[in-house]
């Protein structure tokens, strides 16, 4: 029984946790990147970090790159 309310409530909330592994100063550059937007209001600042609203915001950009590469290759 413990392990259906478990997965009930990891269904609810939808999200998921993803590990990256990158050399020190790739990491360095993108917490500048972030912390940027952020100032700039590209993405919203949260005092903990900005990374994941920084990688979230550039996988959209990249989604969204590809849906018109794709749209555009089938002719629309």
């Amino acid at each position: 029984m413990a392990d259906t309310e478990e997965q009930t409530e990891a269904q609810e909330k939808k999200e998921m946790r993803v590990e990256l592994r990158m050399p020190a100063d790739r990491h360095e550059r993108i917490k500048k990147m972030a912390r940027y937007a952020a100032v700039e209001g590209i993405i919203p600042d949260d005092h903990r970090g900005n990374i994941t609203a920084w990688v979230n915001y550039c996988l959209d950009m990249g989604d969204d790159l590809l849906t018109k590469h794709a749209q555009k290759k089938r002719g629309f």
